[in-house]
């Protein structure tokens, strides 16, 4: 199972920080996810994620591949999304962390990148 690493380095990648909205990041696998527990944890820096960093995400259809897989994660600054606004006025570059808790085992991926501007 993997998971496709999205973000960039761009000056205008990622997100803005006054808008929310769904985040998605698409598994490869063959493997159907649908129904499996899913959670995701942004991180500054190299660190990795404590249990208690990861927030509710969902499996769902792929919107860019219907035959395909996504995580799928609500951010934004509104009750309830998960606000990652950047404490200063500079972009914020955050590590993509995915858990999938399949029953049998918990995958951690890292994810990728998501800027907040």
């Amino acid at each position: 199972m993997a998971l496709k690493v999205i973000g960039g380095t761009e000056e205008k990648s990622g997100i803005s920080r006054l808008t929310t909205e769904y985040i998605y990041w698409p598994i490869i696998s063959d493997d159907d996810f649908l129904g499996t527990t899913a959670s995701v944890a942004f991180k500054t820096g190299t660190g990795k994620p404590a249990p208690g960093d990861f927030n509710p995400a969902e499996v769902v259809p792929n919107p860019d591949d219907p035959a395909g897989q996504a995580v799928r994660c609500l951010v934004g600054p509104e009750l309830t999304g998960v606000d990652l606004s950047p404490a200063t006025v500079e972009p914020a570059t955050y590590r993509v962390w995915v858990r999938l808790a399949t029953g049998s085992e918990n995958i951690v991926r890292l994810a990728g990148n998501l800027v907040v501007r």
